[in-house]
């Protein structure tokens, strides 16, 4: 059996997000470090009042912290992205 651990990205808009990023990058450490076997994150960009780092780049930032973890997209919002992106 495998676990992993959701990361969620979305945080109200009065907080500084430089700082939001390097404390979910910092969860992604603990739960390689504490031994999950996955990380997660979802896909939003219209949640008011909140502001959500972006699914795809965080999650190649964690590719680079997590060593042999597997990076899970738990959510991609097809219908809102260009086919090129994708």
């Amino acid at each position: 059996m495998k676990f992993g651990v959701f990361l969620m990205p979305q945080h109200p808009r009065s907080d500084d997000p430089v700082r939001r990023f390097r404390e979910t990058i910092e969860l992604g450490r603990l739960a390689r470090d504490t031994g999950f076997d996955c990380v997660a994150a979802g896909h939003h960009y219209l949640s008011p009042p909140y502001q959500s780092l972006q699914s795809v780049p965080l999650l190649a930032r964690l590719a680079g912290e997590t060593g042999n973890m597997d990076l899970c997209l738990s959510v991609l919002l097809l219908a809102l992205l260009n086919p090129v992106q994708v």
